[in-house]
């Protein structure tokens, strides 16, 4: 095992890479969602799928328009996920999967984020055509709906197609994390171990679900490597975000976010769409001008919603560490955890700023061992 400063420099170097990655992966987004529009192959995309559906049929051409988008996007994207996602993390050592395994786990999140975001889509250009002044209202409402929806039941129908859990057997742990929840009457399904280890070598918990479907989750990477107090500490972070609703609260952030998208995309079909060539608002080859302002907007915002999100983080670990006292297990717990997933723990600020939706790990330790 390397020494400490051996390991930071090795999770410099990762997270340097996984930064840049990022930056690149953003800004082949964006070009890839302009083509679309300045080559003229959003139209081009329009005809093969007039070809592949029967034309008098809006709800068939806009699902073939979007698996023929998806497919470009995905064909163009593929060597830099495939470096990013594969690639980079077999050579620092943290993936534990073949390229085969790779590549059949990134296959089934392909297809099922293909098809769940192809009845969004469809949604959305029902309200196209039928209301064509208030489509982007009923469409934030239906969004704010889908967003509860995937909050309460994305674990329980997509967790399994990924990931085994299993009921927690380790009754000294069990017993720990009950008495710490019963403390705070927050009733939760069960305590699963999932086998994340099949994929990776990083550790994580969480809570996930909405009330008859909230669990706690641990990856069996984390009982391997951490001690009961250290994850005890882990859980506390998680069920402080639950105690000051952070879920809630980020719910509600990102409902009004999504209301000034939605009005802006409004306004970008309404005042952009002819002098672009589209035929109408409605049109399904003007896809990639939504994307566009979906993207500008998730990118301008990114800075705002990350300091939100680390301000939450800082609270959670207020929490804990009131929860739990023993400063030392919090804090060891925080450097196993930046060990085992390499993190950078002193990032560049202007990094932090735009990037990290956690405050770095020298910041928390830091404020811990000060507390």
């Amino acid at each position: 095992m390397p020494d400490n400063s051996t390991r930071q420099e090795e999770a410099k170097r990762y997270q340097a890479l996984k930064n840049r990655l990022m930056l690149i992966s953003l800004a082949l987004q964006g070009a890839l969602l302009c083509l679309a529009i300045t080559a003229g192959w959003t139209w081009r995309f329009k005809a093969w799928a007039g070809f592949l559906g029967p034309a008098p049929s809006p709800w068939a051409l806009v699902f073939f328009y979007f698996l023929v988008f998806s497919l470009y996007l995905l064909l163009l994207e593929f060597p830099l996920n495939v470096y990013s996602g594969y690639v980079l993390e077999k050579r620092f050592g943290l993936s534990s999967q073949d390229f085969k395994g790779w590549l059949w786990q990134d296959s089934k999140k392909q297809v099922l984020s293909f098809l769940f975001s192809a009845v969004l889509v469809e949604a959305l250009y029902f309200l196209l055509r039928s209301f064509s002044e208030n489509w982007w209202l009923f469409a934030w409402a239906g969004w704010f709906a889908v967003t509860v929806l995937i909050g309460k039941f994305a674990v329980v129908l997509f967790l399994p197609l990924f990931y085994k859990s299993t009921r927690l057997e380790d009754a000294s742990l069990r017993g720990k994390i009950t008495g710490l929840l019963e403390k705070y009457h927050f009733p939760v399904k069960d305590i699963y171990v999932i086998n994340l280890s099949k994929t990776t070598r990083k550790a994580n918990a969480a809570f996930t679900g909405i009330g008859s479907t909230r669990r706690v989750l641990l990856a069996d990477t984390l009982l391997e490597h951490f001690t009961h107090g250290e994850i005890e500490t882990v859980v506390a972070h998680e069920l402080g975000h639950c105690k000051k609703r952070h879920l809630v609260k980020g719910v509600i952030y990102n409902t009004a976010v999504s209301l000034v998208v939605f009005y802006a995309a409004y306004l970008a079909l309404k005042h952009w769409a002819a002098p672009l060539g589209f035929e109408s608002p409605a049109d399904i080859a003007a896809f990639p001008l939504l994307g566009l302002v979906a993207f500008a907007a998730g990118f301008i915002l990114m800075p705002a919603g990350n300091a939100y999100s680390r301000f939450h983080e800082t609270e959670a670990d207020d929490f804990a560490l009131k929860e739990c006292p023993d400063r030392g297990a919090f804090i060891s717990a925080l450097k196993k955890l930046g060990s085992q997933n390499l993190a950078d723990f002193e990032p560049h600020p202007l990094i932090e700023f735009f990037l990290y939706s956690h405050p770095s790990l020298g910041k928390r330790i830091s404020r811990a061992e000060k507390s």
